[in-house]
């Protein structure tokens, strides 16, 4: 999955029956969602790729968890940050008059907190499956001078579509941004500096290169600039790299 987009809220259940029903079936197709089935313990477990930005996704989970109508919900969250955006869902909630007829949602983490809303009115379990965020900074530190924690290997493997057999079904991470383009904006805001900087760079080269015509007759060496953008780019890769195999694999 793409760790600064789309992220997986994973839902156990345990299946009695060999045939699931049709509506099941219909909510495994969906692009967004995962799923496995292992038939030696009869357990299913469908994971639903999700942004944290104001996106259809806060329904999405609310419909699945109410269809699947799980054994159990694992969220990719810690304590800490399940007590802030349930503190500030409270407050976006309730207007001045002290009702929620003009409730807002959530610029951030709606769908977790759609998660939780639903767990909790349906009385299923709910499990927090992630590291408080102090460890996962101590541990990217701890990795930086590492040269195989860089490798690109790890993350090209996870944009490479697989086949999925019967049994297990891969989330379509392009396909669920067509279907709702919204899911794009944490990705293009993390993407953005390392391509404006060297743009906003380049123009600034070309005012100066015209600039030096202009008063001596000099040209701007080309040749640098490209190496400056070809640079930045390359460190931004890197960085991803790093973040990547540091955050979500090792993690996982």
């Amino acid at each position: 999955l793409v760790s600064s987009s789309v992220h997986a809220l994973p839902i156990t259940s345990n299946s009695r029956s060999p045939l699931r029903p049709p509506h099941l079936d219909a909510i495994i197709q969906s692009p967004h969602v995962g799923y496995v089935s292992d038939n030696s313990n009869c357990r299913e477990i469908f994971v639903i790729g999700t942004s944290h930005f104001r996106c259809n996704s806060a329904k999405q989970v609310t419909s699945l968890i109410e269809q699947v109508q799980p054994d159990g919900v694992v969220l990719e969250l810690d304590p800490e940050r399940v007590l802030r955006l349930t503190k500030q869902h409270s407050s976006a909630k309730f207007s001045i008059n002290g009702d929620d007829s003009n409730s807002q949602e959530l610029l951030y983490g709606a769908d977790f907190v759609a998660a939780i809303d639903a767990c909790q009115r349906l009385d299923i379990p709910l499990f927090l499956g992630d590291e408080y965020a102090q460890e996962t900074k101590e541990r990217v530190v701890q990795q930086l001078f590492r040269a195989a924690a860089y490798s690109p290997t790890p993350l090209i493997r996870s944009l490479v579509p697989k086949t999925s057999s019967d049994i297990t079904r891969r989330i379509n991470v392009w396909e669920t941004f067509a279907n709702d383009p919204q899911k794009l904006t944490p990705l293009i805001v993390a993407s953005s500096p390392p391509f404006l900087v060297p743009f906003a760079l380049a123009i600034i080269d070309n005012g100066q290169a015209a600039f030096n015509d202009m008063i001596g007759g000099m040209f701007q060496d080309k040749l640098l600039a490209i190496g400056e953008t070809a640079l930045a780019i390359s460190l931004s890769f890197l960085v991803s790299c790093l973040l990547f195999n540091t955050v979500i694999a090792e993690r996982d």
